[in-house]
């Protein structure tokens, strides 16, 4: 072999290995950038133990007392919770809560053991804004109802 030949063998080897380099540091980042939003839903997910109430307001104007209560070691696909809407003249409805998907500050969870007096919804998420009030909707696109929820000291 002469020494042009493995010069160049030489060459191609170090243009491998960098580019493996640059392959290997861009999926590195890309999944420590998933690892610490993970890490920072998880203390948001802390940050829902506790007890919730507020009003929910149906998109027809109907208002409703709401309670929510969740445990503070909610997990994904674990029951974590339950809510209550006060229904005037009736049972209220009843619920427990599985999250079942976190994306940024918004948990959308699955209602499980309704009430009768409940009405099934194929979406309803919580969301945690900033000033600790705690946002229950329920529809994806067009809104049902929504309600603003205070922790209860």
């Amino acid at each position: 072999m002469t020494k042009s030949n493995s010069e160049d063998k030489t060459k191609i080897v170090i243009a491998v290995i960098s580019a493996i380099a640059v392959i290997a540091a861009a999926v590195i980042g890309a999944a420590w950038g998933d690892i610490r939003t993970w890490l920072s839903e998880g203390r948001d997910i802390a940050k829902l133990g506790g007890v919730w109430r507020g009003d929910f307001t149906l998109t027809n104007g109907d208002p409703y007392d709401m309670t929510v209560t969740l445990g503070g070691n909610c997990a994904l696909g674990k029951v974590c919770g339950t809510f209550q809407i006060e229904i005037p003249n009736s049972m209220p409805c009843t619920a427990d809560i599985t999250i079942v998907s976190i994306k940024d500050r918004r948990y959308v969870f699955d209602a499980n053991n309704m009430s009768d007096s409940c009405i099934a919804v194929d979406y309803q998420y919580f969301e945690l804004l900033n000033d600790n009030s705690l946002i229950y909707e329920v529809g994806e696109g067009a809104s049902l109802g929504r309600g603003v929820l205070r922790k209860v000291p």
